[in-house]
């Protein structure tokens, strides 16, 4: 009996017994409760005379009744190996591999470790999970599809004040909602709206929750060389109850399994006030994302044009940033789309006054679209004192961020 040889691939392994002239793939592994491994395996001989496919089944990998079975199976349809050897062998090598998991390694302060990267800054890091949510027709699908744009071709002088990552990422859209049409008639829009060139995004339609769908997921990221999923959305990836912890786990360990940057679009409750708003369903779809981003919007009535503001909620790796701006403009006889970065439209007293943002927030967005204002003027509507103004305004004069001045004896914003 010959020894294996095992390569291992993106969710699954292939065995390959070279005497014996048998291959066998395992795939779609998943460890039930008890400790039972189950699986599917796909046997196939290249010897001459036998029809190479043997045997594709469901397998229970911790069963020797599973395994005696199978070998009288295959016995009858190819007699050249001994077979329970070889399923003996499938499943210590299968099992050994699953229960090692990932090799653990020492960090040292005497290496040297990057700070953590953007693929888009300040909104997307790298390899890490981050989540937009708001209401439906707040315009965070389309802010996805631009980013994503942004990040496939590392659109370094794009139109929207955001660094992206010095290389383009391929990008890869997994739709639960739309349809193609619908996502390259938006990118087309865009195209035009933008007056750009040849715009590409990889795309696929999803059905499956993504834990179902991971190692279909996880070979077609090793074949494109995808860096980036966009997660369009949470309920439909997810396939279940969003209110059972379990739910939001299993979703993350799945995606963690893909081992990319991803965004993932989520909704939130309509009735939550400013301070409360989160992603709909369990907290563990905020205490899972290492960045989680409200989109928030303003339109008028009958305008084709949004008014979004992204609201930084939560950072693991960062401090949290100012409040975004974005003007989405839709020309629906041209079938254009025309996405700009703009101040954030929104009264800071009702966004402040709740604790939802800080201080240094609400008097980025109080000094908007050249408003002016004293530190004495700023009391009132932000309900925070004159030393705590005069201290933060001097703070932000000094920041990288957007910046403040002294003009004339009041403070205004410089624009970015």
């Amino acid at each position: 009996m010959s020894t294996p040889d095992i390569q291992e691939g993106p969710g699954c392994y292939k065995f390959t017994w070279a005497e014996e002239q048998i291959q066998i793939q395992v795939s779609r592994l998943a460890q039930e409760k008890g400790g039972v491994v189950r699986g599917t395996i796909r046997a196939t001989t290249s010897a001459p005379g036998y029809h190479p496919h043997l045997t594709q089944t469901q397998f229970n990998f911790s069963s020797s009744r599973t395994r005696n079975e199978l070998a009288k199976d295959l016995i009858e349809q190819y007699n050249g190996a001994d077979w329970r050897a070889v399923l003996e062998q499938l499943c210590f090598h299968t099992l050994e591999r699953m229960w090692k998991g990932e090799p653990d390694v020492e960090i040292d302060t005497d290496n040297s470790y990057p700070p953590p990267e953007y693929l888009l800054h300040p909104v997307i890091p790298k390899d890490q999970p981050t989540v937009f949510f708001g209401l439906g027709g707040t315009g965070k699908s389309t802010l996805a599809m631009v980013f994503g744009v942004c990040v496939q071709m590392a659109w370094q002088a794009n139109p929207f004040a955001l660094s992206t990552f010095e290389e383009p990422v391929n990008v890869l859209y997994l739709d639960y909602e739309t349809a193609e049409r619908e996502i390259g008639w938006r990118l087309k829009c865009f195209q035009r709206g933008m007056e750009a060139g040849r715009l590409k995004l990889r795309y696929r339609r999803c059905v499956l929750p993504l834990a179902d769908d991971v190692e279909q997921l996880q070979q077609l990221i090793f074949e494109r060389n995808t860096g980036f999923v966009i997660v369009d959305s949470i309920a439909g990836a997810c396939g279940a109850d969003l209110n059972n912890a379990e739910t939001a786990i299993r979703m993350f360990a799945a995606l963690r399994q893909l081992k990319v940057t991803s965004l993932l679009i989520a909704h939130t409750t309509k009735n939550a006030s400013v301070k409360e708003a989160t992603p709909f369903g369990s907290a563990f779809f905020s205490n899972f994302a290492r960045s989680t981003w409200e989109v928030r919007k303003h339109q008028e009535e009958g305008s084709t044009t949004l008014h979004v503001g992204l609201h930084h909620r939560k950072s693991n790796i960062s401090e949290l940033v100012l409040p975004l701006g974005f003007r989405i403009s839709r020309d629906n006889v041209q079938d254009s789309l025309y996405v700009a970065r703009e101040e954030v439209r929104e009264e800071a007293a009702k966004v402040s006054n709740n604790g939802a943002v800080t201080l240094e927030m609400a008097l980025s967005m109080l000094l908007g679209d050249g408003e002016e204002f004293t530190c004495k003027e700023l009391e009132p509507l932000t309900g925070h004192s004159e030393a705590s103004i005069r201290t933060t305004l001097n703070r932000m004069a000094k920041a990288d961020m957007p910046k403040v001045a002294m003009h004339g004896g009041k403070w205004i914003r410089i624009p970015f």
